[in-house]
């Protein structure tokens, strides 16, 4: 027993102490020592791969949660921007939007939007340089009648964005909608030194809201370096039937920027003309000629009411002067060399042959009531084919039946020649339109070809 006992003590030594067993006893336990190594080793590696990764993963999740909230973000409910704004809270637009959706989605509803406006507030907070949250912002606060909210959010819009028009389009309608009328007129009158393009929007809004025209023009259009302004204030005043204010403000504008020129001063002219306000019209007329916007032609007849009635000058088609109408199937031409007198005459030729009523140029001109007029004029022809032929018309807009006088019309070929006829104004005749005029013919041969020239029109005070 003591010997089985000494033979297991020396086996468990020999076992410790490789050196008993020489070569293959010591090779044997480096090849376990060195396994253990590798194990080790491979751990290491793999915690060391790990922790390089694990900012990788954590920006890779951070970039699918971005796109994840940029997703939602793009879409207009409120269930999906909520999520979007826990996913990114500190995306101010994802804020704004969701402010937007929800205020006005319950507005409806009192007391349940103010989810809205606290979802504005944080868009503000995390942007505080969006002039467009800050707007927004001020339209829900005005909404709730939270003024002094408001009013913080438009002197912060003005502040970041004062050259930008939409920002005193925005203030100003609101100070114009709570009382404060001086910030109003100072917002309205930048606003429209910015961008003129504003005008109509600006007259619409104010020409109720203030207390007259005169407040809206002395303090918002008066002194503007742009004079055009105050011309379309005066049209949008005409076409509502403010006449008078109207053609002071016009008269005054021009006035003092004669520059301005026919086609910028005409816009008044024409409005009174299709408000049958004849009398004002002829005065605004007048003071054109006045100011040398509309210059009177050397070698016109003294006594003749028609403007231009050698066609000497390239009629203004406007005013008081020669228009060109409707000219279908015709050649039209102000300016032929053909004339009868000086260098200039009117010439139209029917380029295809119709039986049709036509009145290609007309001219309107002021007149007394109850009162005979001689009508003038040279012409002559070239292939008249139609026993209708084109002649002279003289006809009261407002009451065409008196008068209504035509002279005989012009037929075949003619050297120039004088027509004439004679008319009697009716009692309450104040204009009168003189035009070519070529009625339907009924008569064979009813349909007109060839070219009719016109000169010298003249139509004179009767004795």
């Amino acid at each position: 027993m003591a010997h089985l006992a000494n033979s297991q003590i020396h086996s468990q030594e020999n076992q410790r102490s490789p050196s008993r067993y020489g070569y293959r006893g010591l090779k044997s336990l480096l090849t376990h020592f060195s396994i253990n190594l590798s194990l080790v080793s491979a751990y290491r590696r793999l915690l060391l791969l790990t922790l390089a990764g694990l900012p990788v993963v954590v920006l890779s999740a951070l970039i699918v949660k971005t796109a994840i909230a940029a997703q939602l973000g793009a879409r207009a409910t409120g269930p999906a921007l909520r999520i979007a704004t826990k996913l990114d809270p500190n995306n101010g637009d994802f804020h704004h939007r969701l402010g937007i959706v929800e205020f006005y989605e319950v507005a409806s509803e009192p007391g349940n939007n103010n989810m809205g406006i606290l979802e504005l507030q944080r868009a503000t907070d995390l942007d505080s340089t969006s002039s467009l949250y800050w707007a927004d912002l001020g339209r829900a606060c005005e909404t709730k009648s939270d003024f002094k909210c408001a009013d913080i959010a438009y002197e912060k819009v003005l502040a970041l964005s004062p050259m930008r028009p939409r920002s005193y389009w925005q203030s100003a309608n609101y100070y114009l909608r709570t009382g404060q009328q001086e910030k109003a007129i100072s917002g309205f009158r930048r606003l429209l030194n910015l961008d003129p393009d504003y005008a109509a929007s600006v007259f619409s809004v104010c020409f109720g809201a203030l207390d007259s025209p005169w407040t809206f023009y002395n303090r918002i259009l008066a002194g503007q370096p742009n004079a055009i302004l105050a011309l379309q204030f005066a049209g949008f005043l005409c076409a509502r039937g403010k006449f008078d204010v109207a053609q002071t403000i016009w008269d005054r504008t021009i006035s003092h920027a004669p520059n301005l020129g026919f086609e910028k001063a005409n816009r008044l002219l024409d409005l009174l003309f299709e408000q049958g306000r004849y009398g004002q019209a002829l005065g605004a007329w007048k003071r054109l000629v006045e100011l040398g916007l509309v210059h009177s032609l050397p070698g016109e007849s003294g006594n003749s009411l028609v403007f231009n009635g050698g066609f000497e000058s390239q009629p203004l088609e406007a005013g008081f002067d020669w228009r060109v109408g409707e000219a279908r199937y015709l050649a039209v031409d102000l300016a032929s060399s053909e004339a009868f007198e000086g260098h200039r005459c009117l010439s139209i030729n029917f380029t295809v042959e119709q039986n049709e009523e036509y009145e290609p140029v007309y001219q309107f001109i002021p007149v007394i009531p109850q009162t005979s007029y001689a009508l003038q004029a040279y012409t002559r022809s070239s292939g008249i084919t139609s026993e209708c032929g084109p002649r002279l018309r003289v006809l009261d807009p407002e009451n065409p039946r008196v008068p209504d006088v035509s002279t005989p019309g012009t037929v075949g070929t003619t050297s120039w020649h004088e027509i004439k006829a004679f008319v009697r104004t009716g009692p309450k005749t104040r204009i009168v339109r003189l035009s070519v005029w070529r009625p339907r013919c009924l008569e064979y041969p009813t349909r007109i070809s060839g070219t009719f020239w016109l000169d010298k029109v003249s139509l004179t005070p009767s004795l």
